[in-house]
C-alpha cells in the first residue's frame, strides 16, 4: 500500500503494469465469456461473412435475416481489416472458426483499448499524472465497462468514437470534437448528439467557441459521415442505405423501441449507474467536492442520462459512455483524498477505505463475470452437439430462435458438411436429424428433467442458463441455474 501511496503515478513502469492489467481483464472477459446474444448478433455475423465471404453478399447473413432494422457496415469492415492478416493464417492452418471469434472480439477490444487509452493520456495531461493512473485502476475495479468493450454492438462501435471525442474535449479542440462526434452519431448511434449538446453548450457558455465554428464544423462531420456510410451500406445491404437514420427514425420517430420493454425514469440513476460504478460511486463526492473541473464533466454526463431517460425503452449500453466520465471524477476524488492523506488523519482514513472498496468492488466484478458465463445457453449446445457427434456425420440441426439468441453465430457452425438452419416458422420437423432448442419448446417436470414438445426427438443433454442468485444459501450465495438449451 506505500508503494502505491508514495508517488507510484509518475513511474512510467507501475502506469504500464496497471495498463498491463487492465489489457488482461478485457482478455479474461473475452475468453470468458466468447459468445454474444442478440443485440450483437448483426455486427458479428457481418465480421464472420467479411472473414469467410468477403465478395459473396448472397452468402451473407443479413440477406436472409435483415433483423427489424439494417446495421451499418463500417464497425465489421474495420475489425475484419485489422484481423485480416491474423484470419489469413487461421484460415491457412485450418483453424475453428472458433479461434475466428475469439479473433473478432480481440481486435475490436484492441480498438476500444487503443482509443479509452489516448482519451486516458489526454486526462493525465490534463488532470495529472495521478488521475490517469487512478482512472485505470478505478476501471479495473469494474466490470461493464470491460465486459462491453469487445462486444460487437453498436453502442461499443460509437464508445470507441466517443473516447477520441473526450479526448479532443479535454484538449480544448473544438473542432477536431464536433467532427468526431458527428462522426459516432451519424453512423453509429444518433443518440450520440445529446451527449454532444452540452458539451457544445458549455463551449459556447465560456466563449471557448463561437456558433458559427461548431456549426461548420458539425457540418462537415455530418456530410463526411453521411457520404461513407451510404457509400459503404448501399453496397452491402443492395439498396439506397443510411442504417443509423433508419434506426432514428423506427426508434425515436415512430418510438418502436418500448416493443422490446419498458422501465421507469428513474433506472439509469436508481439500477444501472450503481452496478456499473461500483466502488467508484462514493469516489464521486470526492471529486465533485475537491476538484470543481469534474462539475462540467458530472454535468454532461448527468444532463444526458437526463435526457434519455425519457424514453421508455432502457439499457445499460444506451449509456455507457458516461462511464469514462464518472470514473475520470472519481479518479480526481481518490487523488485528492491521496494527496491529504498527511495532513489529516481522516484523510488518510477515507483514503485507506477508498482502496479497500475497490478492491470489494473488483471482487464484485469476478463474481458479475462467473454469472455472466451462464448466459450463453444456446452456444454451449452446439458446442456440445459438435463433441458427440463426428465431423462426417450427415447432420441436419435446426436452431430456434431462443439457442440463436443465446450464443450462437456462425462461427460456431463448426463443420461444412452439416447442415445448420435458423428458418423460422416451421410446422414439420421431419428433415432435421437434430434440434437445438429453447426452453420454450420444453415441458419442465423438474429442473433436472426436462421433456422436448416434439414426440419425434428425445433429448441428448440439456444447457442450464442463469436464473437467479440466491442470497440466502450458506455459507456463501449461490448461482441457480434451470435448463434453458435441450
Amino acid at each position: 500500500v506505500e508503494i502505491i501511496m508514495v508517488g507510484v503515478a509518475n513511474q512510467g513502469v507501475w502506469v504500464a503494469a496497471v495498463e498491463a492489467v487492465l489489457a488482461g481483464l478485457l482478455v479474461l472477459h473475452v475468453a470468458v465469456c466468447p459468445r454474444t446474444k442478440v443485440e450483437e448478433s448483426f455486427n458479428l455475423q457481418a465480421v464472420h461473412d467479411l472473414f469467410f465471404h468477403p465478395t459473396d453478399l448472397a452468402h451473407y447473413d443479413h440477406i436472409e435475416f435483415p433483423g427489424v432494422v439494417p446495421r451499418t457496415f463500417i464497425g465489421p469492415l474495420v475489425v475484419a481489416t485489422l484481423a485480416a492478416p491474423v484470419q489469413f493464417i487461421l484460415q491457412a492452418l485450418a483453424a475453428s472458426k472458433l479461434s475466428s471469434l475469439y479473433l473478432a472480439r480481440l481486435t475490436l477490444g484492441f480498438i476500444s483499448f487503443m482509443c479509452m487509452r489516448a482519451f486516458r493520456k489526454e486526462v493525465q495531461n490534463k488532470f495529472g499524472a495521478d488521475v490517469g493512473f487512478y482512472f485505470n485502476i478505478i476501471t479495473c475495479c469494474q466490470f461493464h465497462l470491460i465486459f462491453y468493450m469487445s462486444r460487437t454492438l453498436p453502442n461499443i462501435f460509437a464508445l470507441c468514437v466517443v473516447f477520441v471525442a473526450f479526448k479532443y474535449w479535454m484538449k480544448g479542440s473544438v473542432r477536431e470534437m464536433t467532427i468526431t462526434f458527428a462522426f459516432a452519431a451519424v453512423i453509429f448511434r444518433s443518440e450520440i448528439v445529446v451527449l454532444f449538446a452540452p458539451i457544445a453548450l458549455y463551449f459556447l457558455v465560456t466563449r471557448k467557441a463561437s456558433l458559427v465554428d461548431i456549426i461548420l464544423a458539425g457540418i462537415i462531420g455530418t456530410l463526411g459521415s453521411l457520404v461513407l456510410t451510404v457509400i459503404v451500406d448501399t453496397v452491402f445491404w443492395q439498396r439506397l442505405a443510411w442504417p443509423e437514420g433508419e434506426v432514428f427514425w423506427y426508434n425515436v420517430i415512430q418510438n418502436k423501441s418500448h416493443n422490446w420493454g419498458t422501465s421507469p425514469f428513474h433506472w439509469y440513476f436508481t439500477s444501472v449507474l450503481p452496478r456499473a460504478l461500483l466502488g467508484a460511486v462514493p469516489l464521486l463526492f470526492a471529486g465533485l467536492y475537491f476538484d470543481r473541473r469534474t462539475w462540467v464533466i458530472g454535468g454532461v454526463a448527468v444532463v444526458f442520462i437526463g435526457l434519455y431517460s425519457f424514453l421508455p425503452h432502457k439499457e445499460l449500453r444506451f449509456i455507457i459512455y458516461t462511464f469514462p466520465l464518472f470514473n475520470l471524477i472519481a479518479a480526481a476524488g481518490i487523488t485528492a483524498l491521496s494527496i491529504r492523506r498527511h495532513k489529516h488523519f481522516v484523510f488518510k482514513l477515507l483514503y485507506l477505505t477508498s482502496l479497500v472498496v475497490l478492491l470489494v468492488s473488483l471482487g464484485l466484478s469476478m463474481g458479475f463475470l462467473l454469472v455472466s458465463y451462464h448466459n450463453y445457453p444456446g452456444g454451449q449446445a452446439l458446442y456440445h452437439l459438435h463433441q458427440i457427434e463426428h465431423p462426417d456425420t450427415p447432420v441436419n440441426v435446426h436452431i430456434d430462435s431462443y439457442a440463436a439468441m443465446t450464443g450462437i453465430s456462425r462461427f460456431d457452425e463448426l463443420y461444412p458438411n452439416w447442415r445448420y438452419s435458423k428458418a423460422e416458422h416451421i410446422d414439420q420437423f421431419n428433415e432435421f436429424t437434430h434440434l437445438v432448442a429453447g426452453h420454450a419448446n420444453c415441458t419442465y417436470h423438474t429442473q433436472q428433467q426436462p421433456q422436448l414438445d416434439r414426440p419425434l426427438f428425445d433429448i441428448v443433454h440439456w444447457v442450464a442458463g442463469f436464473e437467479r442468485i440466491d442470497w440466502r444459501a450458506r455459507p456463501y450465495p449461490n448461482i441457480l441455474n434451470t435448463p434453458q438449451v435441450p
